[in-house]
C-alpha cells in the first residue's frame, strides 16, 4: 500500500516542530528547530538594567548638586563664624557641625560617583604594583580572621584611571566582602587581561565597546546573595546590613567609577557560596607614557604669596556668593562679585584690574561658567579662571588645561589654596 504524509505544525515560543504521519494517520515522526534565546534575553535585560541605572544616576546627580549648593552656604559660614569665635567650648560646636558638613558632603561625593559625574584625575596605574601595595592595608582593615590571597597575571595591568578612586574601589569591595564573612574566610584579589571583539553578543561583555580591558576581581568565600540581591547591589542606598552599619554607596561609587572610566563592574554570587567582584577597566598601550601632574599638596606646600588682587566672582546663588565674597575678602583680596556671566563680562570690558576669574560652571543666565570662560579669554587672554561646581568637572577643566577647577563644597583652606595657586600662575590642582 502506498503511504501519503500529512503535515500538523506546532509552533513553541522558542522552538517550532513537524510532525510526519503514515497513511493510517500514525506519527512517523517528528522533526523541528530549536532557538536557544537565552543570550539574547540576558543581553536584553542587561540593557534594561543599564537604562534604569541611567536613569536613577540623572536623578541622584541633580539631587547630590542640590545638596553640594546647600553645604556650600553651611560650611562656608561655619569656616567664616570659626574666625570670630574665642571660647573653646563653642569652637568645638562649630568644629562638630563642620565635621558633619564634611561627611554630609562625603555621601554626596558617593552620589555623584555613582552619577558618574565625579570629578576624576586620570593617571596611568599599574594595577598589578596597587594591589600588591595595598595588601598591607587591606590586612589591617579586614582582620586577623581573614586571608588575604594575591594572584596577579603575568602580563602588564596598566590603566589610565583616577588612582584614588581605584584604591577606593578596592577597600569598598573589601570591605562587603569582610562583612559578608563574618566568622572569617579567604579573600582572593586576582588580575587579568580581556578582549572585547566587535562582534560580542553576550551578557558578559554587551556593555563594553570593542577593545581591550584589563580586569581586576575579587572573590570571598562568604555567605553568598541571592539573585534578588545580586540585581540590586549597585542601587544608590540598597544594602542588607543592619540599621546604622552601612550606607549602601560602597559599590554604587564602584559602579559609577567603573562607568566613568569606560568600563564595568561584575557581581557573580550565590547564597552560601561566596561573592565575586569584577571591575573591568580599559587597558592602557604599552606606549603611552605616563605624564607626571603636580599635586594640588604639593603646590600648596609651597606657600607663594602672591600680590593681592581683584577677583571676579560670579555665583547666581546669592547665599554663595555673599559667603565666597567674605572668605575672599578675608583672604585678603578686593572682590567685585556679579550674579551672571552678562554681568561678569561688562566687568571685564572695563578697565578694572582683575587678578582672577573665580565662577560657577552652572549658571542660570544664557551662558555657563565654560562660555563665560571662553569669551573672558578673548577679552583678556592672559586672564586666570577658576572654575566651581557641585556637579562634573567639565572638559575645559581636564588634567592639561590651564583653568582651574575646584569641586564643591570646600573648606575655606581649600579655596584659599586653590585661589593663590591660580594667583602665582601655578598649575591648577583641578581636583
Amino acid at each position: 500500500m502506498a503511504h501519503g504524509h500529512s503535515r500538523n505544525y506546532t509552533t513553541l515560543t522558542d522552538a517550532t516542530a513537524e510532525i510526519e504521519y503514515d497513511i493510517s494517520g500514525a506519527p512517523v515522526r517528528m522533526t523541528g528547530t530549536m532557538l536557544d534565546n537565552t543570550a539574547q534575553a540576558q543581553v536584553e535585560e542587561q540593557l534594561r538594567q543599564a537604562q534604569k541605572m541611567e536613569a536613577v544616576g540623572q536623578l541622584t546627580g541633580g539631587i547630590a548638586h542640590d545638596f553640594n549648593n546647600i553645604l556650600a552656604v553651611m560650611i562656608g559660614n561655619l569656616d567664616l563664624m570659626s574666625e570670630h569665635v574665642a571660647d573653646p567650648m563653642a569652637r568645638d560646636m562649630l568644629e562638630k557641625c563642620i565635621s558633619a558638613g564634611e561627611r554630609g558632603a562625603s555621601l554626596v561625593r558617593g552620589l555623584l560617583a555613582f552619577a558618574r559625574q565625579q570629578p576624576l584625575r586620570p593617571e596611568t596605574i599599574d594595577i598589578n604594583a596597587l594591589v600588591a601595595t595595598m595588601a598591607t592595608l587591606l590586612a589591617r582593615v579586614l582582620g586577623e580572621t581573614i586571608d588575604i590571597v594575591l594572584r596577579p597575571a603575568e602580563t602588564s595591568c596598566r590603566s589610565q584611571v583616577d588612582g584614588a578612586m581605584l584604591e577606593s574601589a578596592i577597600i569598598n569591595m573589601a570591605i562587603n566582602a569582610r562583612d559578608a564573612m563574618p566568622d572569617g574566610g579567604t579573600l582572593t584579589l586576582a588580575t587579568g587581561d580581556l578582549t572585547v571583539g566587535a562582534d560580542v553578543l553576550d551578557d558578559s561583555s554587551a556593555d563594553l565597546a570593542p577593545g581591550h580591558y584589563v580586569c581586576l576581581t575579587i572573590t570571598d568565600t562568604g555567605v553568598g546573595m541571592s539573585e534578588a540581591v545580586r540585581r540590586r547591589v549597585f542601587e544608590p542606598f540598597f544594602t542588607t546590613k543592619g540599621l546604622g552599619k552601612g550606607t549602601g554607596l560602597g559599590l554604587s561609587m564602584v559602579y559609577g567609577f567603573a562607568k566613568q572610566s569606560g568600563g564595568t563592574v561584575r557581581v557573580a554570587s550565590q547564597p552560601g557560596h561566596g561573592t565575586t567582584i569584577t571591575l573591568v577597566l580599559p587597558a592602557l598601550d604599552g606606549g603611552n607614557a605616563d605624564t607626571p601632574t603636580d599635586s594640588g599638596a604639593a603646590a600648596a606646600a609651597r606657600g607663594t604669596d602672591p600680590e593681592r588682587g581683584c577677583v571676579l566672582l560670579v555665583e547666581d546663588n546669592a547665599d554663595i556668593r555673599a559667603v565666597n565674597a567674605a572668605l575672599l575678602r578675608q583672604f585678603g583680596f578686593e572682590v567685585i562679585d556679579v550674579p551672571d556671566a552678562r554681568s561678569a563680562l561688562d566687568v571685564l570690558r572695563g578697565e578694572q584690574d582683575i587678578v582672577l576669574l573665580f565662577s560657577d560652571i552652572l549658571l542660570k543666565d544664557s551662558a555657563s561658567g565654560v562660555q563665560l570662560a571662553q569669551e573672558a579669554r578673548s577679552l583678556r587672554p592672559a586672564l586666570k579662571i577658576l572654575l566651581t561646581s557641585g556637579h562634573e568637572r567639565p572638559a575645559a577643566a581636564g588634567p592639561d588645561s590651564d583653568v582651574g577647577f575646584l569641586p564643591k563644597p570646600y573648606r575655606a583652606a581649600e579655596l584659599e589654596a586653590a585661589i593663590r595657586r591660580m594667583v602665582a600662575g601655578e598649575a591648577p590642582e583641578n581636583g
